[in-house]
């Protein structure tokens, strides 16, 4: 159990917070096609070992489902942007995003401290990524 607590103190500071997508010069905006696949990589291992040591609807959980949903967003609009991805393909990564973040507001809902990142995210971000997958 100390070794994957370990794990993913490493793992959440290399894919969360801390690094791709929220450092000066690394916005998420900012971040290259490479440098979104690598936050995905490592947000996808960081949810790994949280089933292991800490599975179920956890906030730690929550803030990584909204992680990956921003990474995953971020990654259509490359692909779209680049004209290299069917819009099939994109139709498709936007419902897995927009079921990813579904997830992230169930939890969030239920956690005091987060409820209004809930709030926020079903307000703004879930409803303008309904509309962009209709769009699509």
């Amino acid at each position: 159990m100390r070794d994957h607590t370990f794990l993913l103190k490493i793992l959440s500071f290399s894919s969360n917070k801390q690094a791709y997508g929220h450092e000066d010069g690394f916005s998420l905006g900012e971040l290259t096609h490479a440098q979104v696949a690598r936050k995905l990589e490592l947000c996808i291992s960081v949810m790994k070992v949280l089933e292991i040591i800490c599975p179920g609807q956890s906030v730690p959980r929550g803030n990584i489902l909204y992680e990956i949903q921003a990474a995953q967003v971020l990654s259509v609009r490359k692909c779209l942007s680049s004209e290299k991805c069917s819009r099939r393909l994109l139709k498709n990564k936007v419902k897995i995003a927009l079921s990813n973040l579904k997830e992230a507001i169930g939890i969030f809902d239920v956690h005091y401290p987060l409820k209004m990142l809930g709030q926020n995210a079903r307000q703004v971000t879930l409803v303008e990524l309904t509309e962009w997958l209709h769009s699509l």
